[in-house]
């Protein structure tokens, strides 16, 4: 028969196909690995080479000649196991060598070991001098090694709840930031103990606007203890209030403002600010902090970007629109000084028109005035223990109009002011003059005394009105 029976076979698992010894291991026809057959161990070099040797010495060993040879060879090598290859001048007795190199080298060649490779020359032996003095440390490196230097980058971890976030340059912290809609839903808020400044923030919001006719900008916060002043900014557009608190230059704040703001609106795409469900303020509460943590990471990495240069006014006058003076909340003197502001519902009213109607619309413009000014103040001291020093609104770049306060013993003064507020030092100075008599004493609700001094003041104001350029 073609195929003899007697041949060890085997089938394919898989397709069938019938394979005769030796077995391959896996089927020509589908690579199906087939049962039963082992891998043929991997030789190592050395045994390659080993088999390399045995095989050449057996065509070697196969001819007569070769086995008298090997003869020879057993022979040499027992003379080599009793005595030296070859002696050197002091060991021969008759001063010669009795080997030379080459028969030495030949003799090596012999050995069948193939973990030996036998150069055809001797190579020269190395010379005493040219081993120096080597030194070899035991010593382990250890982490507080001064020898290893290894620069890691620290990563400060923000905590949104801790009542001061530090910043890391310059005394700069963040203590608050939130965001709240026009009609007063809180959309997010960092510190639970802060969070009244949302509420605030509206409140500032409606009646700086209402008087101002501008843009809630910033303001800044003196403690009743003469303690470290700190300052509250924030950002308005047509849907929300964005408000921060804290310690830190105006160009940083503003970048972290607008980037708040960026960040509201990609969350809010598409959504109905007027019909926020519960289910979007849920969402942006879970969402909003992990990427406020990133801008705060971003700011920190940004220090050396902003300049610590303050922006300077464009302004180079500081005119007074109102000056008012109250004690604990209750308005003593109230004088509107020029024609510059603009007050929601009322009309344009002139301070040096004295008919009837003008002087009726001047005094209840001044109630009002004085009435939103003093409700602003008070709030403020209420929520956060502290006097504002001064509020701004933003009316242009870099063209602000300002509500300024000052302490002066039990009174407050209080100012509405355009131009550049580092003037403001030269006003004050002369109005704490003329008022430190009459504000040693309680107000008893007498209003003579102070009625004298608000005619010089009245018309001090109203010179420096007409040469704002000077003060």
């Amino acid at each position: 028969m073609f195929f003899d029976d007697s041949t060890e076979k085997k089938k394919c698992p898989k397709c069938g196909y019938l394979l005769v010894a030796p077995f391959p291991l896996h089927c020509p026809k589908c690579n199906e690995r087939i049962p039963g057959v082992e891998e043929p161990k991997r030789k190592t070099r050395r045994m390659l080479n080993r088999e390399k040797v045995e095989k050449e010495e057996k065509k070697k060993f196969s001819s007569e000649i070769i086995k008298g040879q090997l003869k020879k060879k057993e022979e040499e090598k027992k003379v080599f196991e009793i005595k030296p290859v070859f002696k050197t001048l002091d060991q021969s007795s008759k001063g010669k060598i009795d080997q030379t190199p080459q028969e030495f080298s030949q003799s090596l060649k012999i050995q069948s070991n193939p973990d030996i490779i036998i150069s055809d020359k001797i190579e020269k032996s190395i010379k005493d001098n040219a081993i120096t003095n080597t030194h070899i440390s035991k010593d382990s490196a250890s982490d507080t090694d001064t020898r290893i230097k290894v620069k890691v980058k620290k990563r400060t971890e923000i905590d949104l709840s801790n009542t001061k976030i530090e910043l890391r340059k310059n005394d700069e912290y963040l203590k608050f930031m939130g965001v709240i809609t026009k009609e007063r839903t809180e959309i997010y808020y960092s510190n639970e103990k802060f969070k009244y400044f949302l509420e605030l923030g509206s409140n500032l919001d409606y009646i700086a606007t209402s008087i101002l006719s501008g843009e809630l900008d910033r303001m800044m916060l003196s403690p009743l203890d003469n303690g470290h002043e700190e300052i509250c900014y924030f950002l308005s557009d047509r849907d929300f209030l964005y408000v921060i608190y804290g310690n830190f230059p105006a160009k940083k704040a503003a970048w972290l403002l607008n980037n708040m703001k960026t960040l509201i609106k990609e969350i809010l795409r598409g959504k109905n600010v007027k019909k926020l469900t519960k289910l979007d303020l849920y969402n942006i509460k879970q969402n909003f902090p992990s990427r406020v943590k990133f801008i705060l990471n971003e700011y920190i990495k940004l220090q050396d970007v902003f300049t610590s240069r303050k922006l300077k006014s464009l302004d180079n006058f500081l005119r007074v629109d109102y000056f008012g003076l109250s004690y604990q909340s209750i308005g003593v003197i109230s004088k509107i000084i020029t024609e510059e502001l603009e007050i929601e519902g009322m009309p344009t009213i002139d301070p040096n028109n004295e008919s009837s109607s003008d002087f009726n619309q001047l005094e209840m413009a001044e109630a009002l005035i004085t009435a939103k000014v003093e409700a602003m103040a008070a709030n403020t001291v209420a929520n956060t223990q502290m006097m504002p020093n001064w509020i701004s609104v933003k009316l242009g770049f870099q063209h602000y109009r300002f509500i300024l306060f000052s302490k002066l013993g039990n009174y407050y003064i209080s100012l509405l002011i355009e131009g550049n507020l580092e003037l403001k030092y030269r006003i004050l100075d002369k109005l704490h003059g003329w008022l430190e008599e009459v504000t040693k004493k309680p107000f008893t609700g007498v209003l003579e005394e102070f009625k004298k001094v608000q005619v010089g003041i009245v018309e001090y104001l109203k010179e420096h009105h007409k040469n704002i350029s000077i003060i």
